[in-house]
Formats: structure tokens, sequence, C-alpha cells
């Protein structure tokens, strides 16, 4: 068996690192016990999210202490952007004492967020960063049929686009374009995508291009994600 394979690290992660059931363990990343069952036994594998997830997890867990991890995760529902951004920033940063009691402050207009809303707020961010449809597509990850159903209302983003769409709004609203632009260097990679978009919606007045994918981007010099709002998205209604 491939000790780098999910059937391995996760119930590494589960046992022998935060000592938890299968059934707690999913409920901990948002997910319900049957996905799980089959990541450790080898008979399924994790969606793009659960990689994300699994992934921040993982390097969360080498830098924070097992309660603080363990303690942060329990007070989360189902808000699976709030679990990514604070994984992500628990990951990047030295460890804290306690866990976090404050869960990350959403944006008050997130994309997404009313019926119906999902194409015209896409069509403006696509526009926002002058990409066409395809280039879009290959920034986020997905196809460029699956863009074109978005923005003609015949689909909606899966859970890990969402998360993606709403971090790159509010990275996008607090950075020009120039910043923004060597996102395209990420382009389909999931997890160095998410750690560029967490990073940058926590810093917006960062002028220089992020260039650090495939590693984690450099320690805040703000406070964490539950004690500063993060810059809105304003996109139009």
């Amino acid at each position: 068996m491939n000790d780098n394979s999910w059937s391995v690290r996760i119930p590494q992660m589960r046992h022998k690192r935060l000592n938890v059931n299968r059934q707690l363990f999913a409920g901990l990343l948002g997910f319900t016990v049957k996905p799980v069952s089959g990541w450790e036994n080898g008979t399924a594998s994790p969606d793009a999210l659960g990689e994300v997830i699994l992934e921040l997890l993982e390097n969360a867990l080498n830098v924070q202490p097992r309660e603080v991890v363990l303690g942060t995760l329990r007070q989360m529902g189902s808000d699976h952007l709030s679990r990514v951004r604070m994984l992500a920033w628990m990951e990047r940063h030295d460890p804290i004492p306690q866990p976090i009691l404050e869960l990350t402050v959403t944006p008050s207009f997130p994309i997404g967020s009313e019926p119906g809303s999902w194409p015209r707020q896409i069509k403006h961010l696509r526009a926002s960063l002058d990409l066409n449809q395809q280039n879009f597509a290959s920034l986020i990850g997905v196809t460029t049929a699956t863009v074109n159903r978005w923005e003609n209302g015949l689909a909606v983003p899966s859970d890990l686009s969402a998360v993606i769409l709403v971090l790159l709004a509010n990275a996008l609203h607090g950075h020009n374009i120039n910043v923004m632009g060597p996102l395209i260097e990420a382009a389909g990679k999931m997890l160095p995508l998410v750690r560029a978009l967490t990073w940058l919606e926590r810093h917006p007045v960062h002028m220089a291009p992020l260039l650090v994918f495939s590693s984690v981007p450099p320690p805040s010099t703000r406070p964490p994600p539950f004690a500063t709002r993060v810059p809105t998205a304003r996109l139009r209604r």
C-alpha cells in the first residue's frame, strides 16, 4: 500500500493525531461518515474539496497542538468556506495556545448568496479579471463548458468552486489586476490556489505579486481571520 495514499494518511490523522472516531472525524470536516469510510478503506477517493480540506488539516496538525485544531473544528458547522479559511490560517502560523472560538466573519454580500445570482456575478467577476471563459475556467480548475453553464444559469458551482469564487472575489476586491495576474500560474491547482487566495484576501493592501503557490504563503502580519473582517466583495446585483 502506498504510504502517501489517503487510506493511510486519513487513519493517521484521525486515530493517531486527533484520536477521534470516524463519525466525529467526518463531522469535524463537514462530511458524512459514508464517504470518509470509503476514503479510509481505499474504495473511494476524496473529491476536490475533500482533498483540499484534508491537506490543510494535515498541515495544520504539523504546526498547531492537537487541542487547538480539534477545539477549533468542534465549533464549526457545515460552512466549508470558514473551515478552509481557518485551516489555511492555522497551517501558516506559529502554534497558538487555545482553540479559535469565533468563526471567520463571512462577507455581508458573498457571491451566490441570493437565489439566481451566480450567473451575473460570475460574469462580472470574470470581466473584472479581463479573462475569457476558457482562461477563467483554467484558473479555477473547471472546464470552459462548466463556466458557460454557470453563466447561463444551467448549473451552480460545486462546493469547492463556490469557495474559490468567493475567495477570488474578496481577493480581487483588495488588489489591482496586476497583483492578481500571477494567480494564472496556479491554474487548476486547487490547494495552491486556495492558499494564495486566503492569503490575498487577508492582505488587501499587499502591492506585490504573490509568486509562491506550491508552498505555504508567508505568515500574516495582520490579526487572525476571526479578529478582523475580511474585505467584502462588492459585485453588481
